[in-house]
């Protein structure tokens, strides 16, 4: 049975939550490999290959805006009416997810607002060292100030010292891909309409 044409509008909004998990779930399969390879290092191991740090980079902000744009579409931002009633109707056909991981927004911002942070950071700083990018299997010296950082360790992206934990988000994003799943079957037989 096809799902009815009427339903345009909340398969388009599934279909962008769909992308989203998978940015988030690839780049998380990228960053673990990232990781292994990273830990290995600091052992003294796994010489033959190279993660290098900007790659990582890039996969930490393609998880980070995966996890901006789920949590735009399902739980905050505006608070317009027609946002609302979108959110509200994503949510009930999604059967109300719990998704912890995608409701904060702290790192992800400092990323975005990378010129603002410096802003507060920079004339603060008499002492200490600056890394702009850090990616390594062991803790900061002491008095390093690492913007951007990845430990490999907990598979954790940081800005300064706030931290986003990717293993739960990419839990999350694979509880969402299963609800998705279960919200195309119920569009065969319901109508949706998140817009009013």
């Amino acid at each position: 049975m096809p799902i009815p044409s009427a339903n345009f509008g909340v398969i388009a909004l599934l279909d962008e939550l769909f992308i989203q998990c998978s940015l988030l779930q690839a780049n998380g399969t990228r960053l673990e490999d990232a990781a292994d390879h990273w830990i290995k290092l600091e052992r003294g191991e796994d010489f033959n290959r190279k993660v290098p740090p900007l790659d990582i980079l890039a996969w930490c902000t393609v998880c980070l805006a995966a996890m901006a744009a789920i949590r735009r579409l399902l739980y905050a931002g505006s608070s317009s009416p027609v946002v609302n009633r979108r959110r509200a109707a994503l949510q009930a056909i999604l059967g109300h997810p719990s998704l912890p991981s995608f409701t904060s927004a702290a790192v992800r911002n400092s990323w975005e607002h990378l010129d603002e942070r410096l802003d507060e950071r920079i004339p603060a700083m008499t002492t200490g060292s600056l890394s702009h990018i850090h990616v390594a299997a062991r803790d900061l010296p002491p008095g390093e100030l690492a913007l951007k950082r990845f430990d490999p360790r907990t598979l954790t992206i940081y800005f300064a010292e706030e931290g986003v934990p990717l293993r739960p988000a990419i839990l999350d994003a694979a509880s969402l891909s299963g609800c998705l799943d279960q919200a195309m079957i119920r569009l065969n037989t319901e109508i949706v309409l998140p817009w009013g």
